[in-house]
């Protein structure tokens, strides 16, 4: 396995600017540098990264689908041509004609070697003959490598674009999925099934179709040619077995000097937009960020940004593999010339020699070089094409599953009325009511239920806090209200109606949300702020503001890049293969990359972080605020200071906080709920509840006796 590291944009020297390079400074350490769009590339000879490792697909009998294929294929095929143009028509029409000449070549190898045979038997030359194969062969070599030169270059242009158009299908399946369906194993399996090693699987299904069309064609024409140049002759000809061997030698030196197989390289891209999509990809792909994306309503935010960093970028590559892959194989249709002259040498030395000694040979060589070179790959390819079927079949059914990808349903069934109902507004309340009627829940593979028939009322505008031990299920109690699962048995109420009938976006838009565990969206620290309100995203000043209320803007102020530091570790640089570490420190060393700036945040800065998303709502939009152990990871000041600014909201709002800290909150609660073992056994104030001298009195005097001398 290559070594892999990564970096921040923190790391670079400035922003959106390539690194200062000098060619003669680094040349004496053996130091290459590429720049392609947006990204710098550093390497020397060195490891041996294999990026080009895909994945098995599964062989099955397709030949019952065919018929269900054939829209899916259909559509594909229209999308495909519809995003590249022309130049795809032009690209498979040229992979077609380089499919055919090997048969050509092989053709004037027999007719050269069969002028030598005459040259022999009858002392003969057909000077003209002679020298018009001779051309024809050679040009056969140069127009082939032309080809494999153009579709090695504009196949890349046209994968991105290809590739565009499907991972704008992934990116919006995936986006779309609630918390509950993008955890299920079956889901993941069958989006991870739609990505090939280089990306979404849109441009691997036209390689594998493609090539299975240039192997029979090549595998046909090579048969047709060589079954008519077959004759029985006596086999000999040492001289060229070794000259045989000498091509391959040959052969094999060439391509190590022109492909960087063994390679060390510092990819790089200093660029916001590089970022941006790999951030934002980041944010549709990782579990750890699908609650903060639900709950907050981002999907169709965070689709927009994508599509138009997607535009901005164009036909540039948008990550690191893509330009180690143009890197590693460049291609060059005069070097690829010289190694297949270099495999001739056989069939050259052989007309040269029969001219000098016509009489030297009495038996044709022609059968004899044509099986010599044919034979073994002929087999070759004919195994592969039979071994290829099953995973042409495949391919297709690929496709199918890719497009039925985006028709996955969300177990979190969405309703239909619109939140707050007009009549409560009308009636100037305050904030959502809540009621739980024999709610019983269990996450999806679990054994048993972590809530058995809970039941409680929470008056609009009134301070509820849940209590208990962890694990005792305050958090569920926080899911099920903002709606990321579905009770399984019982009811929960909003305002008296059956919250499952109320859109899930009217929810999350009345819905302010801080859960116990915290995590970054992997954009700026700003946009972290700033996605607390979809709608305002960009608004500096309401995001200044909100980090203020949060408790955040005096550790964002000592942050490197302030609100624009990107605290994401893996989007803008990637290092490769076993010297890359060395090569990485010689480059800050030689000061063309700066070295790394530690710029993670601590558990509290996290929680203040995420504190401070929850105060870019406007104040009159939200109605519920739930706050799951808000301060899990504060400091003692900064909790008694987000208390009493969460408790000046009492009235206005309804608020709902779970903890096992008692204290600041519960004194001013209006109602508490002690949870154990998923049940709640008790309901009251805080007078009630020490009054009744029960579980809340007892852990209430545990944690009160810390304080006492």
């Amino acid at each position: 396995m290559p070594n892999r590291r990564t970096s921040s944009s923190s790391d670079l020297k400035g922003d959106d600017t390539s690194p200062v390079f000098s060619p003669r400074a680094a040349a004496a350490f053996g130091i290459r540098h590429i720049r392609n769009g947006a990204w710098d590339l550093f390497h020397r000879p060195g490891g041996h990264p294999d990026p080009s490792s895909s994945k098995k697909i599964n062989d099955g009998d397709a030949s019952s689908e065919i018929v269900r294929l054939i829209p899916y294929a259909w559509r594909y095929a229209h999308e495909i041509f519809t995003a590249a143009g022309g130049w795809l028509v032009v690209f498979s029409l040229v992979s077609l004609v380089q499919a055919v000449i090997p048969a050509i070549r092989v053709y004037f190898s027999a007719e050269m070697l069969n002028l030598t045979q005459v040259v022999i038997e009858k002392q003969e030359i057909d000077k003209e003959r002679l020298l018009y194969t001779v051309v024809a062969h050679a040009a056969c070599s140069a127009v082939d490598n032309m080809c494999s030169h153009f579709t090695q270059r504009n196949g890349r242009k046209l994968q991105r674009r290809v590739e565009k158009v499907f991972d704008r299908h992934l990116f919006h399946a995936r986006i779309r999925l609630d918390v509950p369906t993008f955890e299920d194993p079956a889901v993941q399996g069958r989006l991870s099934a739609c990505y090939s090693y280089s990306g979404s699987m849109g441009w691997a299904v036209f390689e594998e179709v493609l090539s299975s069309a240039v192997e029979i064609l090549n595998l046909v024409s090579r048969v047709s040619v060589v079954a008519k140049q077959v004759y029985d002759h006596d086999q000999q000809g040492s001289i060229l077995t070794v000259l045989c061997f000498s091509g391959n030698i040959a052969t094999t030196w060439l391509v190590s000097k022109s492909q960087g197989y063994e390679l060390d390289s510092v990819t790089i891209a200093n660029d916001k937009t590089v970022r941006s999509i790999n951030g934002l990809s980041a944010c549709a792909n990782d579990k750890e960020h699908r609650q903060e994306i639900v709950t907050g309503g981002l999907q169709e935010h965070i689709r927009h940004r994508y599509e138009a960093a997607k535009e901005r970028i164009g036909d540039a590559p948008s990550s690191a593999f893509e330009v180690l892959v143009e890197a590693l194989y460049p291609g060059s249709w005069v070097v690829d010339t010289c190694i297949q002259i270099a495999e001739k040498l056989p069939e050259i030395y052989l007309a040269f020699y029969m001219l000098q000694s016509p009489s030297t040979f009495a038996t044709s060589f022609a059968t004899l070089r044509i099986l010599q070179e044919n034979a073994t790959s002929l087999a070759a390819s004919s195994c592969q094409i039979f071994a290829r079927r099953a995973s042409l079949f495949s391919c297709f059914k690929r496709i199918r599953d890719f497009y039925e990808i985006i028709n996955i349903p969300n177990k979190i069934i969405d309703g239909t009325e619109a939140y707050p109902i007009p009549d409560s507004l009308d009636d100037g309340a305050l904030g959502t009511g809540i009621e739980f009627r024999s709610v019983s829940f269990r996450y999806p593979g679990a054994k048993q239920n972590c809530l058995q028939d809970v039941s409680f009322t929470i008056k609009p505008g009134q301070l509820c806090v849940i209590v208990g031990a962890n694990g005792e299920g305050k958090s569920t109690i926080v899911k099920l209200i903002n709606r990321m699962y579905d009770c399984d048995e019982g009811k929960i109420l909003f305002d008296g109606k059956d919250v499952k009938s109320f859109k899930l976006a009217d929810l999350h838009k009345r819905i302010s949300v801080l859960y116990q565990e915290c995590h970054h969206l992997p954009v700026s620290v700003g946009e972290n702020i700033g996605m607390g309100n979809p709608q305002n995203v960009d608004d500096k000043l309401g995001i200044i503001e909100a980090a203020k209320l949060g408790g955040a803007s005096d550790f964002i102020e000592k942050l490197t890049d302030g609100f624009d530091t990107v605290l994401a570790q893996d989007l803008d640089m990637v290092v490769v293969g076993e010297g890359g570490s060395e090569l990485y420190e010689k480059l800050v060393e030689m000061k063309l990359l700066k070295a790394p700036v530690k710029a993670g945040l601590s558990g509290g800065q996290m929680q203040r972080l995420a504190l401070s998303r929850t105060f870019m709502r406007p104040p009159e939009e939200v109605t519920l605020c739930l706050y799951d152990e808000p301060s899990a990871a504060l400091d003692p000041q900064a909790e008694y200071d987000l208390f009493q600014r969460l408790r000046a909201l009492k009235g206005k709002k309804t608020m709902v906080f779970s903890s096992h800290r008692f204290g600041h909150l519960t004194k001013h609660a209006d109602i508490i709920l002690f949870m154990k073992e998923g049940t709640i056994c008790e309901a009251g104030t805080h007078t009630e509840l020490l009054a009744k001298d029960g579980h809340y009195a007892s852990l209430y005097n545990i944690q009160a006796q810390a304080f006492q001398g």
